[in-house]
């Protein structure tokens, strides 16, 4: 109810698992385990999903295609990838805590790093303060 009243959060209540992926919402508030979870399903079903597209574009007859298309796919595996972002913010009121996957390279814990300086420089855990305080109003 606190944030379905705030004018400073466009609260819109639970969603389901199709809007994870796509811009229905920008945060989804979930418990640990569950955010885990979903994030460990969704990079195995993309990695799946990979792996079959390179398979079926490996064969001959689609050569010609697969050389056109493959620089779409480069830049999207790029945007995609976990070394370019580095981790991801653990938000509270207390600090700035970046969560990195157990497998990161030297690149994208530096990517984590440079996150957490990020935050900190912008002043992440003042501005979630400050938010919560003013929903809660």
């Amino acid at each position: 109810r606190i944030l379905a009243a705030s004018d400073a959060i466009d609260f819109i209540g639970n969603v389901e698992g199709r809007d994870i992926a796509t811009a229905t919402v920008d945060v989804i508030v979930t418990d640990g385990f569950t955010g885990n979870v979903l994030l460990k399903t969704s990079e195995g079903a993309g990695r799946v999903i990979q792996q079959m597209i390179l398979e079926v574009l490996a064969k001959p007859e689609y050569q010609e295609l697969t050389a056109q298309l493959m620089p779409a796919f480069m830049e999207i595996r790029q945007r995609l990838s976990p070394e370019s972002v580095g981790g991801a913010h653990l938000v509270g009121t207390k600090g700035v805590v970046v969560i990195a996957h157990g497998s990161s390279s030297r690149i994208a814990v530096a990517n984590a790093i440079a996150m957490a300086v990020e935050g900190v420089s912008s002043d992440l855990v003042g501005k979630v303060s400050d938010g919560i305080e003013r929903s809660a109003r």
